[in-house]
């Protein structure tokens, strides 16, 4: 299934497949590529599914008085276009920090699901026990294989938070809802695959470097807060419209994803300590340098600060992260970001500019782990990039992926020429996209046999090396004149 975009931002017209693995947006700056990073998290994203399934208007999507459910096209195309419309209207306007939608970014804007795939569906059933009809079981039979390799899928109420349901709702309301829940989650799903997006902005190394001054700002703000609270005796609701005035987020929803999971490691949570991309980790600490370590410090009993430190390969010296490179700071989040917050399965991590203060040997070795990762777990991966090494690696990537479809042993090809590329790392074309923003559209590149023709990069490629031929040769030519000169 594909979303198509119009009039967002810069953005008049385009097309974005949403059933790839592996995503490149390249093209000029403000030409709205994050935008669409964040529309795509943002469509993924659990909380704002969940939201739209309380909103939607699909009361009834059977008659109670029947267990066999038949998900009509209209009904598919129905709860499709009502997601679409939601995302549009609301939850995108939320995510950017917009009020209502007001602002001229999303003013005239249009998203739509279109090469829908209905006849993927061909029944459900449902079962109920007669008292407790939230218990019951749904079952969903499809015509091809549909999440997680299998043509039947039975989902059991543990999915659904059961208090939010109204205590005093009749039991035929909650079969409603159930049945609305599950069905509305499981076509989304199958169109949009099943995700856990986590976006990392270009902004990466504000996140560590300057930890202590966003916090410190935060609880500078609250105290000052308290202060004129008192000082001027303002009512509870005087006092919480200023609150509101003066915690605002400055951020995108997306971003502030970054800075909410760094304060959760600050309270303790360390819930998630099953590492499960320990051998990525390992990659990323010969780029670090070292291994990052979080230390949470307690101070008088009652308060934490989490600190940051590169313990150096090969010895026992430790740097505190504000005075480690720029580099070091840019990667740190997604270190923590595969170290604790990565759910291990169905995994969408969203880069923005992921070679920044990165020398262009660390930006092959990063997406060599950004490659595995996408590899692995039915995770996918999304990376905005002005960076003409990585788009020259991603056709290395590309070129593995050809020979390892046609049978051939890449392996024996990567020892024989000693190349310095995972075997895992083999991108698969038809599960690549590459998309070019050029200030008004967005336009896809064609992968093909050989890879993908980065156009935009090799015309700017072109004309350095054109100047470069033009002020060598004039170098050349004065120079001739000169020996010219001497010699009468």
């Amino acid at each position: 299934m594909k979303l198509q975009i119009k009039n967002l931002g810069p953005i008049k017209n385009g097309e974005i497949d949403l059933t790839k693995r592996f995503y490149v947006f390249v093209g000029y700056n403000n030409s709205g590529k994050t935008y669409v990073s964040q529309l795509l998290w943002t469509m993924l994203n659990g909380l704002y599914l969940q939201k739209f399934i309380s909103k939607s208007s699909i009361l009834r999507i059977i008659e109670t008085s029947k267990t066999e459910i038949e998900l009509t096209e209209e009904m598919f195309n129905n709860i499709l276009t009502e997601y679409s419309n939601y995302i549009q209207t609301e939850a995108f306007a939320e995510v950017l920090g917009l009020s209502n939608g007001a602002n001229k970014i999303l003013e005239n804007c249009k998203i739509k699901f279109i090469d829908k795939d209905y006849n993927k569906f061909v029944k459900g059933h449902f079962s109920a026990d007669s008292k407790n009809y939230f218990q019951g079981k749904l079952f969903l039979q499809f015509n091809s294989n549909v999440l997680e390799g299998s043509n039947k899928i039975k989902v059991d109420t543990n999915i659904i938070d059961i208090s939010k349901i109204n205590e005093d709702t009749k039991l035929e309301n909650q079969k409603i809802y159930f049945l609305k829940y599950t069905i509305i989650r499981f076509i989304l799903e199958s169109q949009l695959g099943l995700a856990q997006p986590f976006f990392l902005p270009a902004e990466r190394l504000f996140l560590a470097k300057f930890w202590d001054l966003i916090n410190y700002s935060s609880n500078y703000r609250l105290e000052l807060l308290h202060d004129i609270s008192n000082l001027s005796g303002l009512t509870p609701e005087k006092s919480n419209q200023y609150f509101k005035t003066l915690s605002s987020n400055p951020y995108s929803y997306a971003f502030q994803q970054g800075v909410d999971s760094f304060r959760k490691l600050e309270l303790g949570d360390f819930e998630n300590t099953s590492i499960k991309y320990k051998e990525l980790l390992n990659d990323l600490e010969l780029i670090l340098g070292g291994e990052l370590k979080n230390d949470l410090n307690k101070i008088e009993n009652i308060m934490s600060k989490l600190e940051f430190s590169l313990k150096l390969n090969g010895n026992d010296i430790s740097i505190p992260i504000k005075h480690t490179s720029s580099s070091v700071n840019q990667l740190s989040a997604l270190y923590l970001y595969l170290k604790f917050w990565t759910f291990g399965k169905y995994d969408f991590l969203i880069l923005d500019e992921p070679e920044q203060n990165l020398h262009p040997k660390n930006q092959i070795a990063l997406l060599d782990i950004l490659m595995k990762f996408a590899n692995r777990n039915n995770n996918r991966v999304l990376i905005t990039t002005h960076s003409s090494i990585l788009a020259d690696a991603v056709n290395n990537h590309l070129n593995l992926g050809t020979l390892k479809k046609a049978g051939i042993d890449i392996e024996k090809i990567i020892d024989d020429n000693n190349l310095n590329i995972d075997v895992e790392s083999a991108l698969d074309s038809d599960e690549t996209g590459i998309y070019f923003f050029d200030g008004k559209k967005i336009i896809e590149y064609s992968v093909e046999e050989y890879g993908v023709f980065f156009r935009d990069f090799k015309r700017a490629e072109n004309e350095v090396n054109r100047t470069n031929e033009i002020l060598t040769n004039s170098i050349f030519d004065q120079l001739e004149k000169e020996e010219e000169t001497d010699e009468n």
